[in-house]
């Protein structure tokens, strides 16, 4: 998943860094989260806390800062679980909130 940060999403004029950007995924039925494998911040973007996985699998958390037109990437791998239906269709939301 990549988070960018791209002028439009902040206040015209406005150069401000989006601090503690609190980033969770919580992975839908049927999926489990086995490993962060690798995270990727270009600019000056930091991260807090990095990304990790959560309650054995059913997500992932990390808390960044991003400046103005920077992101963050956090690559994973995941686990398709006996609980999904053959043929179904998954579909995996992040969230950051600052």
């Amino acid at each position: 998943m990549r988070i960018s940060r791209p002028a439009s999403a902040h206040a015209a004029g406005s150069g401000s860094t989006a601090f503690d950007s609190l980033l969770t995924d919580t992975a839908p039925t049927g999926l489990q989260i086995t490993a962060i494998t690798g995270t990727t911040l270009t600019g000056g973007a930091t991260a807090q806390s990095g990304a990790a996985v959560t309650g054995g699998g059913t997500g992932l958390r990390g808390t960044y800062d991003i400046p103005v037109g920077d992101s963050v990437t956090v690559t994973y791998t995941a686990t398709v679980t006996s609980a999904t239906v053959l043929g179904s269709q998954l579909t995996n939301l992040a969230d950051v909130v600052w």
